[in-house]
């Protein structure tokens, strides 16, 4: 009852900090806005935050199951690290960059203003995947107050940030996002690395290929962007994508070559079997 207690408490605290941003938004400056900023939110969150929910669903129960073997749970945290922002970085950076022709191919240019507001999103998307899955960390030791007390500091933080962030238009509110899930995730993780003894050095060696990958990823990518600037915004999306994947998985096969080799087996394996 304690721990199912803590959860259901920290779901419902969830869906609070998950949409107070909208209600913010809306009450302050309307339906047109409030439409303009949902626009914005739901390309991170369909790409990105909704597939980190699922993770986390998957992470959980893994975690239990090494909960009575540190080193293996001090591992499987630093892997799950790895993995995450492996996916994470090139969508964030592409969606920072490529921002423009995004909208305009996906929505249409009646919303450009969801433009600016995306791209600070996407960074939001970014931080809010760094150590995403330590509440699956909490739970699986049997700790959920620990989350728990996160989840109130997040409400208590977020509130103030957003309504200050709203002085200063849509932009404002997405950086009061910003900061708050900032804030959060580095009391996270410095909690974290007291629980399951790893360093915050050792956090950010896992984000190494990742963000290596992203150093290679980011100037071809503004490249091919400044070169297709007079095409269609379809052609010019294209050619971002194209030379964004292209490049990020060229430098991933330098620095993870054996770890793309065995997803590579893991998923030859179903589909071997269908």
């Amino acid at each position: 009852m304690k721990f199912g207690a803590s959860v259901t408490v920290i779901d419902i605290i969830t869906q609070i900090t998950d949409n107070i941003d909208y209600v913010i938004v809306g009450r302050v400056f309307g339906l047109v806005p409030l439409s303009i900023y949902t626009l914005a939110y739901r390309l991170p969150e369909m790409l990105l935050i909704g597939n980190l929910w699922v993770m986390g669903g998957v992470v959980f129960p893994a975690f239990s199951s090494l909960q009575d073997r540190p080193d293996d749970l001090r591992r499987g945290f630093l892997a799950s690290v790895r993995v995450v922002e492996l996916f994470a970085v090139p969508i964030c950076l592409g969606l920072l960059i490529a921002a423009d022709p995004i909208v305009r191919v996906v929505f249409g240019d009646q919303w450009l203003e969801a433009i600016p507001v995306l791209r600070v999103l996407a960074i939001y998307a970014w931080v809010y995947s760094l150590g995403y899955h330590v509440g699956g960390f909490y739970k699986a030791i049997g700790r959920p107050d620990i989350l728990l007390r996160l989840s109130m500091l997040t409400l208590v933080i977020i509130l103030p940030c957003l309504l200050i962030g709203a002085r200063f238009g849509l932009i404002g509110v997405a950086t009061g996002h910003l900061v708050a899930v900032l804030i959060r995730r580095i009391i996270s993780l410095g909690l974290a690395t007291r629980l399951v003894n790893v360093s915050l050095a050792d956090i950010l060696g896992e984000l190494r290929s990742s963000l290596l990958g992203a150093m290679v990823m980011g100037p071809i990518v503004l490249a091919v962007s400044y070169l297709a600037t007079d095409l269609n915004p379809f052609l010019q999306l294209t050619f971002i994508v194209l030379a964004g994947a292209l490049s990020y998985l060229l430098a991933l096969w330098g620095l993870e070559r054996d770890n793309l080799m065995r997803l590579l087996r893991l998923v030859k394996i179903p589909s071997a079997s269908v």
